[in-house]
């Protein structure tokens, strides 16, 4: 059984397995991982009161001369901006110490088992493939959790409350504006799949020149035996050129995904204005 549908199964179960894999090593440090998740509402409400803030400040006491009623907003505005720091401050701390727990764990763990397994092991697997899983790949993880995974918390909060806040202000306007939504949610999907294989492509490449690099400085000696530094040289090339050319693809994908995004954002501020300006209503009409 194959197919599109079948293959995002199976990576999802594969994450799933892996999250389930990696619990015994989130749960000694879950008081800090908790600590960041009550943090996060807290930073997303505070982030989105600021723009409403403001709002009160243009047009109930600005724009009506009111200079009293503008600084007492001007001081809740710094309230809440201070508040915002330290809350998303503190998110981003604790959060960094639950991750940093987890990932020296992990590798502590990693590095124990390596100790237990059989000479024969080692005499299939590459030692530099080895240390590549116990140094980058883990530090990889590492980011995943700091930066990547687990951050999204935050950022899912503060959407949803920026959306719920702009309904309130203008709905049609706030359909304006999520108007491109579709066209930049197929964007990053297709995106998103394509990063992911040349992410692992990235891994293994590595990974393989990792190994070979410990292969060779291990037999040095032996290389220069037989004057085969010059074949060494290539073999070397060969994987290095591989690895080089993973990640240039990353990167273009990466950057490209970001370019569409601002690409879109651009047009969506000129929706706005469009609409905004009344133009929308003189073409219906």
């Amino acid at each position: 059984m194959s197919g599109p549908g079948y293959d995002d199964d199976a990576k999802a179960v594969a994450d799933w397995r892996l999250l389930v894999r990696l619990w015994p090593f989130i749960r000694p440090h879950l008081p800090a991982y908790l600590t960041a998740f009550l943090l996060a509402p807290v930073s997303a409400v505070l982030a989105v009161s600021q723009p409403y803030l403001l709002k009160v400040a243009l047009d109930d006491y600005i724009l009506v001369g009111d200079a009293s009623g503008a600084r007492w907003v001007a001081v809740a505005f710094l309230g809440t901006v201070i508040a915002s720091w330290l809350a998303e401050s503190g998110y981003m701390y604790t959060l960094s110490i639950g991750a940093a727990g987890t990932i020296c764990d992990l590798r502590d763990a990693v590095y124990a088992h390596t100790l237990r397994l059989a000479p024969s092991f080692f005499d299939r697997q590459p030692k530099g493939r080895l240390l590549t899983r116990v140094t980058s790949d883990i530090e990889a993880l590492g980011e995943t959790l700091t930066a990547g995974a687990v951050t999204i918390v935050l950022d899912a909060m503060v959407v949803i409350g920026v959306l719920m806040a702009m309904f309130a202000l203008d709905a049609w306007l706030t359909l304006v504006m999520l108007a491109l939504s579709p066209v930049l949610l197929l964007v990053v999907e297709v995106l998103r799949r394509q990063l992911r294989k040349l992410y692992v492509e990235v891994r293994t490449s590595l990974s393989e020149l990792n190994a070979f690099t410990t292969e060779r400085i291990n037999g040095l000696e032996v290389v220069q035996l037989y004057g085969d530094e010059e074949r060494a040289t290539r073999q070397f090339d060969v994987r290095l050129d591989r690895y080089r050319q993973a990640t240039i693809r990353t990167n273009i994908f990466d950057a490209s995904l970001y370019a569409i995004i601002d690409g879109l954002s651009a047009i969506t501020v000129a929706l706005i204005l469009w609409y905004g300006t009344g133009m929308s209503s003189e073409i219906i009409t």
